[in-house]
Formats: C-alpha cells, structure tokens, sequence
C-alpha cells in the first residue's frame, strides 16, 4: 500500500494541478469572451451562428475537463483498495477502504454542491454581462468580480481535494 501511497499523492497533485489549469483557462476564455463580443466586423457584431459554435466548443472542453478530474479521482480511491484478502492486515485495511469510501463519497457531495453553486453564479455574471452590453457600459468590474468568485470557489475545491490526498495519504500500513 506504501507505493500504491507516492502513485496517490502524485495523481492528486497532479488533479490540483489541473484545477489551477481549469481556473485559469475559464479566466483567460472569459476575458477573450468579453473582447470578442467588443470585436466587429464592418461595425457588425459576429453572428449567431458564430458565437454558437465558439459556446458548444466551450462547453465541450469545460465537460472534457471535468470528467478528467472525476475520473481521476474515482481511479485515485480504487487504487487504494485492499488487494489480498490472504494478508494479516486485510480486515483493518478494508474497514479503512471503507472510512475512505465513506469519506470521499462525503467530499464528492460538496463538489456537487460547490460546481452547482459555480454555475448559478456564472449565470448571474452572464446576465450582468449582458446587460453592461445592452448599455452600452464596461465589462471590467463584472470581469474583477467573476474572477474573485472563481478564485475564491477554485481555492475551496482544491480544500476539498486537499482533504482527500490527506484521507488518502493516511491509510498506510
């Protein structure tokens, strides 16, 4: 179980990691949003069909990124399964299997609840955005603000992770 502990540890910072790389990229595509709908093409705006498009591969990618780290993480806490029921130790590292399950089952219902309360928030944005369009007003407060929102909804995610490398990190032999 010790090894089955350094492939843990690497594939949970390796799942931090790519939360800090899911963070940023939502950051960098808003801000190429925001200067995209300020873009014209003989003082047209781009079409609809356009910004479809450009959504649909935004959404695609942003489910891509999620499933990864789900999938991840569901590998991460299989991996620390008990292997031989034949060991001295199998019944103890079962029941902490168990706790560990239990656990994680425990944090995975807060990431609901958090990537719930990030997408109720950028529909809030979303519909501030379009309305600072509508009138004609600047973006960039509305930009600072989502960018605090997700810093501060990102860093509770990578808490969460944060609770599971510890959980994991603790069934040694």
């Amino acid at each position: 179980m010790a090894s089955s502990n350094t492939n843990n540890n690497e594939n949970m910072s390796q799942a931090i990691t790519q939360t800090q790389v899911i963070k940023q990229q939502i950051q960098e595509k808003l801000r190429s949003l925001v200067l995209l709908l300020r873009s014209s093409k003989n003082n047209e705006i781009m079409s609809i069909e356009v910004w479809e498009n450009n959504l649909d591969k935004e959404l695609h990618s942003l489910k891509e990124d999620m499933h990864n780290q789900i999938q991840e993480i569901h590998e991460i806490v299989l991996s620390c399964k008990p292997e031989s029921s034949g060991s001295k130790s199998y019944e103890a590292d079962k029941e902490a299997y168990r706790n560990l399950l239990v656990f994680v089952t425990d944090i995975i219902e807060q990431m609901r609840d958090l990537i719930i309360t990030i997408f109720d928030r950028q529909r809030l944005f979303i519909h501030d955005i379009w309305q600072a369009f509508m009138n004609k007003e600047e973006c960039d407060s509305i930009r600072d603000a989502l960018n605090k929102d997700l810093d501060r909804n990102f860093n509770r995610w990578e808490q969460l992770l944060g609770k599971m490398k510890e959980k994991i990190d603790t069934m040694k032999d």
